[in-house]
């Protein structure tokens, strides 16, 4: 032990580690003081003795090793069995400084901290999007946060009380969104008042405890009131008293007959096993707005219907001749025209009455592709004023024509303006639901790249969301391959499903092809189930067009059990031509899979690609 080193005095820092209040350290340094003056005395004694040639040693010269030895085993005995009477300071434990609040949530303390003003507690904006919602945007055109609900747009000016809402102003009796030089917080009371999110505010140090809602705790009851510690061993400083009007809850570890607890406001520590018992507790429920939807009560069959020329609105009856088991038709009509968010449209009144006489809903597709390049898209959706007029634009054409609903096709979206254009989505959502017209967005299969297109979020406010899986192999591509293998489908269907209701959910299968052209001379490698090498063209074709590829250069075809669908190859002039089929069959096991997942729905590019014997299949969808 560390008391047999030698004789000396004890740190301030060791007698708390042992436990000893400021009191008793006095006493036994006074008494070691004591120690050192008698041991002078003793060898002076010593010295005299030696003088006069005695040859015997002073009867008292044990006795100061004595009294070390008995101190030091009563310094033993008190470190192994008084507990320690240090508590931790809070302030430290949290790391806060004047005026800030720690943040916790689900009994952990946060990096992120709060503030607090005037009595109320603030949580910063990018907290508060990680932790609690994501639906409160901050419009850097107009100085204030803007609040996507299902029927209407609230927009909440900063450093002010009050919501206006159109042309009322509802006032809350606090600040609601506070901006400062160090950025934009938004008050807990609106988390409450709002969603429902439930808190507990402590003060010396501030600090605001969150929990994730419906979420089941095995809550500590206590016995008496025992010492909460930092550690499992009565040595561990007190972090809390069992009893106070603070929650805690077992983590479930026990160490020594000790067991493992945390507060709600974030603080660890450990209480005997014998001096606490836990019974079940469920965290409180939220309370989020729900969205009228305007799923519909069947399965959705919608073929698009590509108009590249106000013309080809004329040739719709030919393209429709054969179709069968649809129910909704989607042609092409509308792009970006400006930043100002105007449409190029090449809508016709007499092709929406054509096709609503047959019985089919009219649901026009808005794109981003095509755009001039002075089209700055970011600009576009990050702008109030520009956002707002593409929406209303959007709605004075569904308006004007009488459309059952609409379809966005925004596949240029950039990460860095991507909750710009969720922004756009929840807004045009409000208008839709009021008009009571359907809002479909189409995606593309979800991969870690694309995730910032936030299916989830499309997913709570529009009423269908559509994966195009498709393009699996594209003009451009390093490799020939598959436009839609069953494997490419199944992925991207169901990955959609982890973030979408499946009733909302449209598979996308195509009606087209592609011819790819090999250089025969390159390194080339086809490994079952795609082709490396030198990519002469890549050139779509229609399922009959295809066929009549293979006839015209006597192309061998297979069934590829990796893509599960017909395959084609054969070298002509040097060249390696390959297509991997959409055909019936094909179509078929695709329909099967989306069938079988009991979705929303399936829709088809392009209309007039098919064969005709194809729609047969899709009477499976509403039988």
């Amino acid at each position: 032990m560390f008391f047999l080193a030698g004789k000396r005095k004890f740190s301030d820092e060791e007698f708390d580690d042992i436990g000893f209040e400021d009191d008793d350290i006095e006493i036994i340094n006074a008494d070691m003081d004591a120690e050192d003056t008698e041991t002078e005395d003793t060898e002076t004694e010593d010295e005299v003795n030696t003088k006069y040639n005695t040859g015997k040693p002073h009867s008292r010269k044990w006795l100061p090793v004595l009294l070390f030895f008995i101190i030091a085993a009563v310094c033993i005995l008190l470190y192994l069995f008084i507990p320690s009477n240090k508590k931790v300071n809070l302030t430290d434990y949290y790391g806060t400084g004047d005026n800030e609040a720690a943040i916790i949530y689900d009994h952990t303390v946060t990096e992120h901290k709060g503030i607090v003003v005037d009595g109320h507690y603030y949580i910063p904006a990018d907290a508060v999007k990680e932790l609690f919602t994501d639906k409160l945007y901050e419009d850097r055109d107009t100085d204030m946060v803007l609040y996507a609900k299902a029927d209407t747009v609230w927009q909440i000016p900063y450093n002010n009380t009050y919501i206006k809402e159109g042309e009322e102003n509802i006032e809350s009796g606090y600040v609601i969104i506070l901006k400062n030089a160090d950025g934009v917080y938004v008050c807990a009371d609106f988390l409450n008042d709002e969603f429902g999110y439930v808190y507990k505010a402590f003060e010396a140090p501030y600090r605001i405890a969150f929990e994730s809602p419906d979420v089941q705790y095995l809550k500590a009851a206590f016995k008496d009131s025992p010492k909460i510690r930092t550690k499992s061993s009565i040595k561990g400083h007190i972090i809390g008293t069992g009893g106070d009007e603070t929650d805690w809850f077992s983590t479930g570890k026990t160490d020594n007959g000790w067991m493992e607890i945390v507060s709600c406001d974030g603080r660890q520590g450990y209480v005997k096993k014998d001096a606490v018992t836990t019974e079940s507790y469920i965290s409180p429920s939220i309370r989020e707005f729900e969205y009228k939807s305007q799923v519909r009560d069947h399965k959705i069959v919608l073929a698009w219907d590509a108009i590249y020329d106000l013309k080809d609105n004329d040739s719709i009856p030919a393209r429709l001749e054969n179709v069968k088991n649809a129910n909704v038709i989607s042609p092409t009509w509308y792009k970006v025209k400006n930043n100002a968010g105007e449409l190029e449209s090449m809508a016709d009144v007499g092709y929406v009455a054509y096709v609503h006489n047959l019985g089919y809903e009219v649901w026009p597709l808005v794109s981003d592709f095509g755009m001039k390049e002075e089209i700055d898209e970011g600009s576009i959706l990050s702008s109030y004023e520009s956002r707002r007029a593409l929406i209303t634009n959007i709605m004075n054409e569904i308006k004007l024509y009488g459309y059952d609903g609409i379809n966005i096709d925004f596949e240029k979206i950039k990460s860095d303006y991507s909750g710009d254009y969720i922004q756009f989505i929840r807004e045009l959502s409000v208008e839709c639901r009021r008009a009571e017209v359907v809002l479909s967005v189409d995606n593309y299969p979800p991969y870690n790249f694309n995730r910032y297109y936030n299916r989830k979020a499309q997913g709570e406010c529009v009423d269908y969301v559509v994966v195009m899986c498709y393009d699996e192999h594209y003009n451009g591509g390093e490799k020939a391959g598959s436009t839609s293998s069953l494997k490419y489908l199944v992925n991207g269907m169901n990955g959609t499903l982890e973030e979408v209701d499946k009733e909302k959910v449209i598979v996308a299968v195509p009606f087209y092809t592609r011819l790819w052209q090999i250089d025969a001379s390159s390194e080339w490698n086809y490994d079952g189930t795609e082709t490396s090498g030198t990519i002469v063209s890549s050139t779509a074709c229609s399922m009959e067009k295809a066929q009549e590829i293979i006839k015209e250069y006597n192309l061998n075809v297979s069934w590829n059990e990796n893509t599960e669908q017909e395959f084609a190859e054969g070298t002509v002039g040097g060249y390696i031509y390959q297509i991997w089929l959409e055909t019936a069959a094909s179509l078929e096991i695709k329909l099967d899979e989306i069938i079988q997942a009991d979705i929303g729905g399936v829709a088809a590019w392009e209309l007039g690609f098919e064969q005709s014997e194809v729609w047969n299949l899709f009477k499976k969808f509403n039988s």
